[in-house]
């Protein structure tokens, strides 16, 4: 896996993902913004439920991702 444009490598964010949401099967083929789309699903019904435990991990995810140097994904969590 190679470096994305601005920083953060397709790895780190897809091992990052699967450790913080493992209800999510993040295939190498996604793009983080393929990602963020299943997480936003997850997420309005996490909201339904009531679940903040996932909440906390997804909104942790998104936090994780504007941490990180680089515009990449920090783009993707704004924009997705």
């Amino acid at each position: 896996m190679g470096q994305r444009r601005g920083g953060g490598s397709a790895a780190r964010w897809q091992e990052t993902a699967a450790k913080m949401l493992p209800e999510i099967t993040v295939p190498e083929s996604w793009s983080v913004h393929v990602l963020f789309s299943e997480l936003l699903d997850l997420s309005r019904d996490a909201h339904r439920r009531h679940d903040e435990k996932l909440l906390l991990r997804a909104y942790g995810f998104a936090q994780w991702c504007l941490d990180q140097p680089g515009r990449f994904l920090a783009n993707a969590a704004v924009v997705s």
